[in-house]
């Protein structure tokens, strides 16, 4: 069974809900980083670069992470995470998410949505995930530097074997005398 990571940058990030933002609101050449408006709900969505068909066999989808920060002067807060695979909604994540911290430097249960079960991938994967900004005198600020996927390929235990012994650098057998 092979195993697979796929990243994709937060520049790629895009807003449902616009009007849901403060003009602060901007992608640099690290990722996204905006000001959610107090008491304001917003979207945003984030597509994951993955084949669904790797040397012929089917991938499946394990599980999705997304590097964020919230910065501790606000009180904003992830809500929910959602996985797609086209327009099928394949899992919702809505457990309490801890609202302050830096979650971009590195992978913790913070940040990473486990699937149920692998999902064979169709059609496309995305990461929808909401941000709910709270009441007062600063904007909640929220940074996104990126989001990826952890895939497998299950091949038949022969063909994993027939990889691996590909792999080998075996010496060449030559006949004697030849």
């Amino acid at each position: 069974m092979g195993r697979y990571l796929s990243w994709t940058h937060g520049t790629a990030v895009t807003v449902q809900t616009p009007d849901a933002l403060d003009s602060n609101s901007i992608h640099f050449g690290w990722g996204l980083d905006v000001n959610v408006k107090d008491g304001n709900f917003c979207w945003f969505h984030i597509p994951l670069a993955v084949p669904s068909i790797l040397d012929g066999y089917q991938v499946y989808l394990d599980k999705v992470y997304l590097l964020f920060s919230v910065y501790d002067y606000s009180n904003a807060s992830l809500r929910q995470v959602d996985v797609y695979d086209g327009v099928v909604l394949l899992q919702s994540f809505t457990r309490g998410f801890a609202r302050n911290g830096d979650r971009t430097r590195k992978l913790s249960p913070s940040n990473t949505f486990v699937l149920d079960h692998p999902r064979a991938v169709q059609r496309g994967i995305s990461i929808s995930f909401g941000v709910q900004g709270t009441l007062g005198p600063i904007a909640s600020r929220v940074i996104v530097t990126s989001a990826g996927a952890e895939y497998r390929a299950r091949f038949p235990l022969l063909v994993t074997i027939a990889k691996i012994v590909s792999r080998l650098r075996l010496p060449r057998v030559t006949k004697p005398g030849g």
